[in-house]
């Protein structure tokens, strides 16, 4: 999944760090390597962040799946939070989330002996944690990466 679709030329304002197989056309793919049971992987989220944040205003996004729901749900999230926290609650994106079509984020499955119960828990740590992480460095312009947020919070917690 992670290969290069680049060409020689990216079109003006691409960033040319990001998959773009259409030069001509302006269409610009990012491909993650997100498996289902890792959505919040370091390298990943990295990519993801950057190329979020530097989208121009109003820019047409599509976001999909292998599965079609839970990462496609959890990177839309992300995208959400990215652009409006924090004025909009962590709560109520992962319920606008659903509400229009995606998986259910706010809360894993009633069924804790479901397969999924455990990835269900993750994502949800993971996006509540992203929420934080948005909050925290999206008034300094994203300058401290997700993986330093992550240790330093991790870091902190294990002291206290």
């Amino acid at each position: 999944w992670e290969k290069a679709m680049s060409t020689e030329n990216p079109p003006a304002g691409a960033p040319s760090k990001f998959d773009c197989p259409d030069a001509n056309s302006g269409t610009i793919f990012l491909v993650l390597d997100a498996p289902a049971a890792k959505d919040g992987e370091t390298p990943v989220s990295h990519r993801f962040v950057d190329f979020d944040t530097t989208l121009a205003p109003g820019v047409w996004l599509h976001f999909h799946c292998r599965g079609g729901d839970g990462r496609t749900t959890t990177f839309l999230a992300m995208h959400d939070i990215i652009h409006n926290a924090p004025q909009v609650s962590v709560n109520d994106i992962l319920v606008r989330q659903y509400l229009l079509g995606g998986v259910n984020l706010y809360k894993p499955p009633d069924d804790s002996t479901s397969y999924q119960y455990p990835f269900a828990v993750e994502r949800e740590k993971f996006i509540r944690d992203f929420y934080d992480y948005v909050y925290a460095v999206k008034p300094g312009g994203f300058k401290v990466n997700w993986s330093a947020w992550v240790a330093h919070k991790t870091h902190k917690e294990s002291e206290g």
